[in-house]
């Protein structure tokens, strides 16, 4: 892009910094702005740089980590690779050296000479004129950019290419400042959430769990009275299996997804709803509920298989338990269309959902059912979220709800 443009048409070009804040500022990955600066400073900009690296400043351990790096592959012998490649996994530990001065200097240095070969710094040995612009906000120090020319011939940077590599480190000082800053604000929130999150499970568990301790005190003083035992068995073990299933649909809601893309396979929304519902077939009939598929198009979906049967099963769980018996009729029809974006609706002619409440059914631990856990829904928006999917409801109360899932 720039190697068109003369020396004046490319500085006035990158004097632009709404040009630099659009690209680096809007990307939130950190190692994507990396490689965005470095192919830019030596790929596009003629400035003679060969290679190119980041490192960034563990302030814990006082050293420096390898985050990314931009070499002409070219221009490298077989052992230069290896030997980039094997050191580029290493830390560079600098503190009390003399290099530890040269990086964290906060102005940019240029044609720095090789460095003393009789010290150790990996990577930092094979440099022959290298600049470093440090990447530094007020008074903390994040990393730097080590830019080398491999050759031994001094390149004399004039004011103008000075200033370009200014606005590279400022605008990327401000960039990393900012991500750190969030990184804090999001951490902050995760803390508070899982609080809150703690909390709510206690709150859930502590009535069935209470219920069981009350019962099974009653059934204690009653070991005479088999009638009175039998109720109480009984209740304790109602109370037990609604613990059971909260801590089932927990798992599932707090589980992590690390390995979901390994887990993936590809399949056909149809066949897979049709497996969910024969799985809750005896619930269906003893509701009385008539099923209708409508396939205006298929839909192709690459997921994990077993997280998306869930995800369904929940939803269609939710429309039996919410049937309305005072109807003489009771159906949920679910649509499949493909055109465009996909698009997936379950409609039921349940009890329905007051306006009010319609907007807090997907809140964790909310549910208005007595052995409700109030995560099911929950954990079938988090799902179909993760599909590219937004999830919304719609609902007349004594009437109908609809489930809508729209790609997005």
């Amino acid at each position: 892009m720039f190697k068109t443009l003369d020396n004046s048409s490319m500085v006035s070009y990158l004097n632009s910094l709404e040009t630099i804040a659009s690209t680096i500022h809007k990307e939130k990955n950190t190692e994507k702005v990396v490689f965005f600066i470095l192919l830019n400073l030596i790929e596009k900009l003629d400035l003679g740089y060969s290679e190119g690296y980041f490192f960034k400043y563990d302030k814990w351990n006082r050293n420096l980590k390898h985050l990314n790096s931009y070499f002409d592959l070219k221009k490298l012998k077989k052992d230069e690779v290896e030997f980039i490649s094997t050191n580029l996994e290493k830390e560079i530990s600098f503190y009390g050296t003399p290099i530890e001065k040269m990086l964290k200097n906060i102005e940019i240095q240029t044609n720095l000479n090789k460095l003393d070969p009789h010290e150790s710094y990996g990577l930092l040995n094979r440099f022959k004129k290298f600049t470093i612009i440090p990447i530094n906000y007020e008074n903390t120090y994040y990393g730097c950019f080590v830019l080398d020319r491999q050759t031994k011939k001094t390149y004399e940077l004039n004011v103008d290419e000075m200033h370009i590599l200014e606005l590279f480190k400022y605008n990327f000082s401000l960039y990393i400042h900012s991500r750190e800053l969030e990184d804090f604000e999001v951490e902050d929130i995760r803390l508070k959430t899982v609080g809150s999150f703690a909390n709510s499970i206690i709150h859930e568990l502590r009535t069935p769990i209470s219920s069981i301790v009350g019962f099974a005190s009653l059934a204690k003083k009653k070991l005479n009275d088999p009638k009175k035992m039998e109720l109480y068995l009984d209740y304790i073990l109602k109370e037990s299996d609604k613990v059971i299933k909260l801590c089932e649909d927990i798992s599932e809601y707090s589980s992590e997804d690390e390995n979901l893309k390994d887990k993936s396979t590809t399949f056909y929304l149809s066949h897979l709803i049709r497996e969910v519902l024969q799985k809750l077939d005896l619930h269906l009939k003893k509701s009385k509920i008539k099923t209708y598929m409508i396939i205006e198009n298929d839909i192709e979906i690459t997921f994990n298989r077993d997280k998306v049967i869930t995800a369904f099963y929940h939803l269609f769980k939710n429309s039996i338990e919410n049937c309305d018996y005072s109807k003489n009729d009771h159906f949920i029809t679910i649509t499949l269309s493909a055109n465009g974006k996909s698009k997936i609706n379950i409609k039921d002619n349940g009890i329905g959902i007051q306006k009010y409440r319609i907007e807090e059914v997907t809140i964790p631990f909310y549910s208005s059912k007595i052995y409700g856990t109030g995560l099911g829904l929950t954990i079938a928006k988090e799902v179909f979220t993760k599909l590219g999917f937004k999830f919304s409801v719609e609902s007349e109360y004594s009437k109908w709800t609809k489930i809508i899932l729209k790609e997005e």
